[in-house]
């Protein structure tokens, strides 16, 4: 895989998008200040709903888990922290900070 650090980040930035819509969707569902205003339709629609709020989570955690693999072939954090220090990207100091923020990150 060559190394292109803006499309490598862009792709990144759309895993955290689609985490973030799922996550919105999910919550809109589940959320006691919101739930009130679908709950009808969803009643109406039990099967749908129960399967949408299913598949938004699991979307969710898809996208999240994306983020945090180790695998090489594709895009994740621990991937570009290491091609950023490979390639000389970035001084030692900033490539440390990185490493020190996804370390804080990494166990939530």
């Amino acid at each position: 895989m060559s190394f292109n650090a803006d499309e490598y980040i862009s792709d990144l930035q759309q895993t955290v998008i689609a985490a973030g819509l799922n996550y919105e969707v999910w919550w809109t569902y589940k959320s006691e200040d919101t739930r009130p205003e679908f709950v009808d339709a969803m009643n109406s629609y039990t099967v749908f709903f129960q399967t949408s709020i299913h598949a938004h989570f699991v979307a969710l955690l898809v996208a999240l888990y994306r983020l945090y693999e180790t695998r090489a072939d594709t895009f994740n954090v621990p991937s570009l922290l290491g091609l950023l220090r490979s390639h000389s990207t970035f001084d030692r100091g900033t490539l440390d900070q990185l490493d020190a923020v996804y370390a804080a990150a990494k166990p939530l």
